[in-house]
């Protein structure tokens, strides 16, 4: 049985949005703070490789679940043979939101 977490496609909870990122293989995308800010992030397909500026790197393969808020990252890559999809779930803007309080 494959127990690997991931999110239902049609919704989330209407306090809740999500986003989709993808990273073809070989690929990086640079960390940008703003896009990870308060939000849960589901590996959904493939792998990814996470660079923080001292050069260290992490491995994050389909079912992971990760936070990349507020860290010290340079990269995002893309590894394997196919495209590495995300799935951020963030909370929205809005009188009852963390971002607000």
């Amino acid at each position: 049985m494959d127990d690997r977490l991931s999110m239902p496609r049609d919704r989330v909870p209407s306090s809740m949005a999500r986003r989709t990122f993808t990273i073809p293989p070989g690929a990086s995308r640079e960390y940008v703070s703003a896009d990870w800010q308060d939000a849960l992030v589901i590996v959904e397909r493939g792998s990814i490789e996470v660079e923080a500026v001292d050069g260290v790197r992490q491995r994050f393969d389909r079912g992971d679940v990760l936070t990349l808020s507020e860290l010290p990252l340079r990269t995002l890559h893309g590894l394997g043979p196919e495209t590495a999809v995300l799935t951020v779930i963030f909370r929205r803007s809005g009188p009852n939101s963390a971002a607000d309080r």
